[in-house]
């Protein structure tokens, strides 16, 4: 991995049928096979309320954390641990996460959770949370959650800017993350905050605590918001999303 370049980039669409979607459809299809189990929560287990909207992490083969959402006419901030070895145990068992610092990320919904790894620590898994949408309020705070000690630091205050080219990353939900260089940076594209939608890349290095804004070359994507964004090997990809057009079907790639 390398640290991406603020100008240059640029985005690739994908044809959606013929050929080329199909050989490129071939390279992610890796399954032997696919198969859906059920993970019901243990006998004694606790589990979060009905939630959507919520954001969510995996730290292990079987380990993963789930954070905010939207509930029953309420929005959340709890943070939940998943450990779920259906092969073992045939069931999942939640942890209701108490965290150990003073301050917390406030509740929130259409954020984004990512795994991220710090260089200089000794237990690098860390929760890198971004982005919030709340009874109407848009926030732009970064949070880094250490899955060791449960302690959240605030990276980055809200500064309750939105679309403000001079902020970064600017107040937004809906977007999506990637992470890149070793998991030491995440990767953003497109969201919403008002009445203004993105289409722009912005990065942000856990170990400078510095947000960069990418210059796209040539074409990119409409601005969307609730779509789906993955890494494949060098690449990030984006598909599908919500816009003023109405809903996207489109396939896009940038090279990381």
């Amino acid at each position: 991995d390398s640290a991406l370049s603020s100008s240059g980039e640029g985005f690739l669409a994908l044809p959606s049928q013929g050929p080329a979607w199909r050989e490129q459809y071939r390279q992610w299809h890796t399954f032997g096979s696919l198969s859906w189990s059920h993970c019901p929560p243990g006998a004694g287990s606790a589990q979060p309320a009905a939630l959507y909207g919520h954001c969510a992490a995996a730290v292990s083969a079987n380990l993963a954390y789930v954070f905010g959402g939207g509930g029953q006419l309420v929005t959340l901030g709890d943070l939940w641990m998943l450990r779920c070895d259906v092969a073992a145990t045939g069931s999942a068992s939640w942890e209701l996460v108490v965290p150990t610092s003073e301050h917390t990320p406030i509740a929130r919904m259409s954020a984004t959770l990512s795994l991220v790894s710090l260089s200089d620590s000794a237990h690098p898994a860390h929760l890198l949370l971004f982005g919030r949408n709340s009874d109407g309020s848009i926030f732009n705070d970064v949070w880094l959650f250490d899955t060791r000690t449960a302690a959240w630091t605030m990276l980055l205050p809200n500064t309750a800017q939105a679309a403000d080219a001079s902020v970064c990353p600017d107040a937004r939900y809906g977007h999506s993350a990637i992470t890149h260089n070793s998991s030491s940076e995440v990767v953003y594209f497109g969201g919403y905050a008002a009445d203004h939608g993105f289409n722009d890349v912005l990065s942000f290095s856990v170990s400078t605590r510095q947000c960069t804004r990418h210059e796209c070359a040539g074409a990119s994507p409409s601005w969307r918001m609730n779509h789906a964004a993955c890494r494949v090997q060098g690449s990030m990809y984006i598909f599908g999303g919500q816009s003023a057009r109405g809903l996207l079907n489109d396939l896009w790639e940038y090279a990381l």
